[in-house]
């Protein structure tokens, strides 16, 4: 059996960016007190919409002015998100969180210092482009840090930030864009 006859092409298999998962290791942190508008969610009643908008937001958010949003570069395949269904029959929603890590210690504790016990929007982007909202203006998100220092030199360490929404009516909420290098 000659291995010529199982040659394979670069039409023959997807693009990577089809089968990759995660997020990208560059993410957004919008606080709500920054901001005097944010993206809203579209009327879920519109005959306009289809299965692929009905989690599409409408707007982009308006900063104060000398506000921006703070870009935060993560470990790599550090970010993560995920939303379970909570509730009872017939009053379920979503509530979405996840972590994302960082390593340089000082950058974090400044991160942790300007972000806890505040409402949030975490913006993510995954490996296919779509840039999706975590929290909304009804219920948006709140990020909880914390430190783990290694126990030995090789040990895993740095900052943990968890996150999560109490609850949203989407799974996913996707932004048509955002800037992730912002002038303030």
């Amino acid at each position: 059996m000659a291995l010529d006859k199982f040659n394979v092409t670069d039409n023959d298999v997807p693009c990577i960016a089809e089968v990759m998962g995660g997020y990208k290791s560059r993410i957004a942190i919008v606080r709500k007190c920054d901001v005097t508008s944010i993206p809203q969610k579209t009327d879920i009643t519109d005959p306009t919409l289809t299965i692929d908008t009905v989690c599409e937001f409408t707007g982009q958010f308006a900063f104060m002015p000398n506000r921006a949003p703070i870009i935060v570069d993560c470990i790599s395949e550090s970010v993560t998100l995920s939303a379970e269904t909570q509730g009872e029959r017939a009053a379920r929603n979503f509530k979405p969180g996840g972590s994302f890590k960082v390593r340089d210690s000082k950058y974090a504790a400044g991160l942790a210092t300007v972000i806890i016990n505040t409402p949030v929007f975490i913006i993510v982007q995954d490996h296919n482009g779509l840039i999706e909202m975590v929290g909304n203006d009804s219920f948006p998100s709140y990020i909880q840090p914390a430190f783990a220092g290694g126990d030995t030199a090789s040990g895993n360490r740095g900052y943990t930030f968890t996150f999560d929404v109490p609850g949203q009516t989407r799974i996913k909420q996707y932004l048509a864009s955002f800037d992730f290098d912002p002038v303030p």
